[in-house]
């Protein structure tokens, strides 16, 4: 070392000094980059905080504007009578000509402004007078001429998400306000060229990884059944707005249960098409790019009815016209008819996720349909479930380590039930690994599992190995229906009624029976059941198992959910969307579910 010092004209005592100095030095470079950071941190929270007010007093002003309007131009009695009315009824009294699109449209303009007040599933609403210019041009059309426009006069909500001409969709997202769309996306479209009304936009939760439904710019939307309940999410504003019976059809999303949580949780339908039977264009995702779990539009409605009537005109045409990478499938009526007896694959219990007792009466009401309609019901249990549920969906869904998610929350206020998961994702790889390497030791595997998505794929390697392994896990499933004759399956929605608002960031697991059929890529509806009653709960007391930490506050979370609304599951192979509906539509006939308006 001498020698090497004297070469350059050093001595040892300066290499003495520099090594002795290193430990201050770096720990002032350190100190230099965190402040450096922490400036920036600050920089970009105040900057988002000033555009986050402003469009927060934008928001406040434009709801109070709209809803001071909406209330003088119909009045409550005349309203309710419009609202309380079932979707077909309404549907054949518009086409009829005996209600007219316009007074309909306020009708259910006046209900949301009011229902609103109490559950907040509002985030913005579209121009009055743009809807009722809409609505005088179908009052406008002869009667004879509207048996074609099957949704003439309807009018609908939209998810915050679906992007508007004219509106800025930024699910929740401080960053993302700004932009608007320069046009509507292909499925609002088609709603309105088959007479549809959107009126309103609701609410989402942040970036839409969550399934309860809170954000920094358009506050928290609750469960109209239980407002100190959560309402479900992503889709948690469309599923309160049908609830409260301020509409009867919207457009949401599903990529993890987003469509069918909410629905479950809030007592209305919805249908998670097959990704690709709908148009993806202009949808938004926090992960859009990543193809081995697919996001796809759906609807939700009061009914079943009103799913199929959607679904009908999702499978048109205008549709294909408008986007050619739709497949030109057709609605299978015949199928949605058809009396043929079909095999059902009943789950129960996915063996690691407990289902409380209402959920496990409403399973064996629609078992019990079914079986009464000449269905054969057996036991089924869906191959690799967990390795499903905690590996392969965080794993694609959050592929990148959460590196996008990062880059558009950086700075902003993140909401609570996003603080944990964020936290993780925000580590350093090597934090990550550490981390992960001590849990997968100290936890249970299904959840240390989970918590290895915040590592993300390591490389494009990894990302082939998890797309093949998709693949190869799809046909395997599909082999086992096959081997099984099985046609159908039917499962629980969710293993509980709606949670405390308190619980949403502690109890990830409640999506386990939702995520499978999007991993899969299998259409899935919900269709409530029945309500959670006191002998259900005191049921749950001694028989619901609390095997972790989350589902002992699924337990806890089980006491005073009385009167709380259950559904069920089913789901149907890729593209046979019209089988699910049959069977929800069975269901749904048979059981006589009230919805949360029959109460009001």
């Amino acid at each position: 070392m001498d020698s090497f010092l004297k070469d350059f004209g050093l001595d040892n005592k300066w290499y003495k000094e520099l090594r002795d100095s290193l430990p201050t030095l770096s720990a002032a470079i350190l100190a230099v980059l965190l402040t450096r950071k922490a400036v920036r941190y600050i920089y970009a929270y105040t900057r988002l905080q000033k555009i986050r007010n402003v469009e927060i007093n934008r928001l406040k002003d434009a709801k109070t504007s709209w809803k001071r309007s909406v209330l003088t131009k119909i009045t409550e009695a005349e309203s309710e009578r419009i609202v309380s009315m079932k979707f077909n009824d309404l549907s054949n009294s518009l086409r009829q000509g005996r209600l007219t699109a316009l007074e309909v449209l306020r009708a259910f303009q006046r209900k949301a402004a009011v229902e609103d007040e109490r559950f907040n599933f509002i985030a913005e609403p579209l121009d009055s007078s743009v809807a009722e210019d809409l609505a005088r041009k179908l009052d406008s059309i002869p009667v004879s001429k509207r048996n074609n426009l099957h949704l003439f006069g309807i009018p609908v909500t939209v998810k915050e998400s679906e992007m508007l001409a004219g509106y800025c969709s930024n699910m929740g997202v401080t960053s993302l306000l700004g932009s608007t769309a320069a046009s509507d996306n292909p499925r609002v479209k088609v709603l309105k060229d088959f007479g549809a009304i959107p009126f309103i936009r609701t609410n989402v939760p942040q970036a839409l990884l969550s399934y309860s439904c809170e954000n920094p710019i358009y506050g928290r939307t609750v469960n109209p059944w239980n407002t100190s309940r959560d309402c479900g999410g992503s889709s948690g504003g469309e599923a309160a707005a049908i609830a409260c019976g301020a509409s009867v059809l919207g457009i949401g999303s599903d990529i993890g249960g987003s469509l069918r949580i909410p629905s479950a949780w809030t007592g209305i339908t919805a249908l998670k098409p097959t990704a690709g039977r709908l148009s993806a264009m202009g949808l938004l995702s926090v992960n859009s790019g990543q193809t081995c779990v697919k996001p796809t539009a759906g609807p939700m409605a009061s009914t079943v009815d009103a799913l199929i009537r959607a679904m009908r005109v999702f499978s048109t045409k205008e549709m294909f016209d408008k986007d050619a990478s739709v497949p030109r499938q057709s609605f299978d009526n015949e199928e949605l008819i058809s009396e043929r007896p079909l095999t059902i694959g009943l789950i129960e219990y996915d063996g690691l996720n407990s289902v409380s007792t209402a959920c496990q009466r409403a399973l064996k009401v629609a078992a019990d349909v079914l079986t009464a309609n000449g269905h054969r019901v057996i036991s089924y249990q869906l191959r690799d479930n967990t390795m499903c549920t905690t590996r392969y969906f965080p794993k694609a869904i959050l592929s990148d380590g959460g590196h996008r998610l990062n880059q558009l929350l950086w700075g902003d206020l993140v909401c609570s039930d996003m603080k944990m998961m964020m936290r993780i994702l925000s580590l350093p790889p090597v934090v990550k690994k550490l981390l992960n390497f001590i849990f997968y030791r100290v936890l249970p595997e299904h959840l240390s599992a989970s918590l290895k998505m915040a590592e993300g794929v390591e490389s494009v390697g990894k990302w082939f190995e998890l797309t093949q392994l998709l693949q190869d896990y799809r046909s395997k499933v599909m082999e086992d229906w096959s081997n099984e004759g099985i046609d159908a399956v039917l499962a629980p929605a969710m293993p509980v009624p709606a949670i405390p608002l308190k619980d949403a960031p502690l109890v990830k697991s409640v999506i386990a029976y939702g995520t499978p059929w999007n991993v899969l890529n299998f259409p899935s509806g919900v269709v409530p059941v029945c309500n959670v009653t006191a002998e259900d709960t005191a049921a749950d007391a001694s028989q619901f198992k609390a095997i972790d930490f989350m589902q002992t506050i699924l337990k806890k979370g089980l006491k005073g959910s009385e009167g709380l609304p259950v559904g069920v599951q089913l789901i149907s192979l890729p593209n046979c969307e019209e089988r699910c509906l049959r069977l929800m539509k069975e269901v749904e006939s048979a059981v006589n579910f009230k919805p949360l308006t029959a109460y009001q």
